[in-house]
């Protein structure tokens, strides 16, 4: 895997999860110390730092560079002191899943942050498996995160963090790695480069370890079915995931690569996932996800597609039709498709809707890291429909990462509604962009409706751009947005009290719709 750097920059509106399970012990530090863990350096299990609190559960970890030892080798651009958090388990599978939430902390915000800054101290989750290999799941230096200033001091585990120091959250969300089974290691870690003075931290929670066998697992070679790759009707299933290509290999689909009529399906780990060198290439321009009444949980322990490559102009999925085309059907999932370091293009709906439900219980659409996506819009479909994004944003675009829509990002017609219950409908961050033509939200039909409810407003204040909320963070200010014609048609537009619709953080982040 590359990688993949995801911090939301909006630490104090960090959404709070269930209990992890997994494969590791004690993965949310719930015991109240770091049994299963390993320390090296300095940290503590604990309860809160100053206004922040666990992402899951009532204890959180946190490690830091105070550590009172310095490494051999500090000078200029080194690492002078590191703490290191790590545990141990054993991997019978190939294909491990590992997520995490946390904050990131840092004294060196906002003097001794910049693009080239020497003091760029360094967060890493790294993941080694039984033949000695590693795989960055993340690794940020404080220069190229967006930070949120600290109203107050605060102080837990020996670390201090100054008020207006820094602050952002830390969402890595589903890394899928194929590794050698065996004694495999999770390690966190965080260092103070350049200088042993000014110290950062790094919480860390919520971490899970799961393992998925797919249907189908392709690592070498090539897969060339000829039609649908997996036929369902009248069926009740479960199974981990449909389609995982990696390490070169190339899966070439002229049909969908799932078709479910009537079905019952619970797939936690998704339907399509092209990491580490694999591709898949849909020569189709039908559905590449055609599901047709029934009843399915897919990806709700990742994703339903999963985009990763080496570079922001890899394409590890190619697809010219509608990716989820559902009818009469209700769906779950956790996002509809991650994008992490690659291209993707298309030139129909990522999601069709018709007389269906789909609920995602984070973002919808997680562009991650350098990642470009270009649709001809609308993105988001839906006829006589409603889809629910239950925590996070519809589009997350973040950490250098564009969005461009030739068009609309949804279309709602004949009584749909879209619902997003603790987040935005769109969050861009991290000197990404997004560019849409059309409108945020375009109508037809009659009895159509967005409702959004969350309390960014209150928790960071609002700015009125465009006739929209639009909270401005981590140096972006109004000029970074431009709004002109969110809304096209006739329909409700129903906003909480405090609820933006429109989260902008870093400086050079960009939103520009309907120009």
């Amino acid at each position: 895997m590359g990688t993949s750097d995801n911090p939301t920059g909006n630490p104090f509106a960090a959404a709070k999860v269930a209990l992890v399970g997994g494969l590791l012990t004690n993965p949310g530090f719930e015991t109240g110390d770091f049994t299963g863990w390993t320390l090296t350096g300095a940290g503590g299990v604990i309860s809160s730092f100053g206004t922040l609190t666990p992402r899951e559960g009532n204890r959180m970890g946190l490690i830091h560079t105070a550590t009172g030892t310095t490494l051999s080798g500090c000078g200029s651009g080194a690492e002078c002191t590191r703490s290191t958090l790590s545990q141990t388990f054993t991997a019978t599978k190939s294909i491990v899943t590992v997520s995490a939430r946390g904050h990131l902390l840092s004294n060196e915000f906002p003097t001794y942050t910049s693009s080239n800054s020497q003091f760029n101290d360094r967060y890493r989750l790294e993941l080694l498996d039984a033949s000695g290999k590693t795989f960055t799941l993340f690794e940020q230096g404080v220069n190229q995160t967006s930070f949120v200033s600290s109203s107050s001091s605060a102080s837990a585990a020996g670390f201090t963090l100054s008020s207006g120091s820094g602050i952002a959250a830390l969402d890595l969300i589903k890394k899928t790695s194929v590794i050698t089974p065996g004694s495999t290691t999770l390690r966190a870690s965080v260092a103070n480069v350049s200088d042993g003075g000014l110290h950062s931290a790094l919480i860390l929670d919520a971490v899970e370890v799961l393992q998925d066998p797919p249907v189908f697992f392709l690592t070498n070679g090539t897969l060339a079915p000829g039609g649908a790759l997996l036929t369902l009707t009248n069926d009740n299933r479960s199974f981990d995931s449909v389609l995982l290509v990696c390490c070169g290999a190339h899966a070439i689909l002229d049909g969908p690569a799932l078709v479910a009529t009537n079905t019952t399906l619970d797939a936690p780990f998704g339907v399509a996932l092209a990491i580490q060198g694999g591709r898949i290439t849909s020569t189709s321009a039908g559905p590449l996800v055609q599901l047709d009444g029934g009843s399915y949980s897919l990806g709700t322990a990742t994703s339903i597609f999963d985009v990763d490559g080496a570079d922001g102009s890899d394409q590890p999925l190619t697809h010219r039709g509608t990716f989820l085309d559902v009818a009469n059907a209700s769906v779950r999932t956790s996002s509809l498709m991650i994008v992490d370091t690659a291209l993707l293009e298309a030139s129909a709906p990522l999601l069709n809707l018709r007389n269906s439900t789909l609920t995602s219980s984070d973002n919808a659409l997680d562009i991650a890291f350098r990642a470009n996506v270009r649709s001809a819009g609308p993105l988001f479909a839906l006829d006589r429909s409603a889809l629910t994004v239950a925590s996070g944003a519809l589009v997350n675009l973040r950490n250098g990462s564009t969005l461009f829509v030739s068009g609309d990002l949804v279309r709602l017609a004949n009584g749909s509604t879209l619902n997003l219950l603790n987040g935005p409908l769109v969050s861009v961050s991290g000197n990404s962009r997004l560019n849409v033509t059309g409108g945020l939200v375009s109508f037809a039909g009659a009895g159509n409706a967005v409702n959004i409810t969350n309390n960014l407003c209150s928790m960071f204040g609002c700015s009125s751009v465009g006739g929209l909320n639009v909270v401005l963070t981590g140096g972006a200010t109004a000029a970074n947005v431009t709004i002109g014609g969110a809304f096209k048609g006739a329909g409700a537009v129903n906003l909480g009290p405090n609820a933006a619709a429109v989260v902008v953080s870093g400086a050079g982040s960009k939103v520009n719709v309907g120009n």
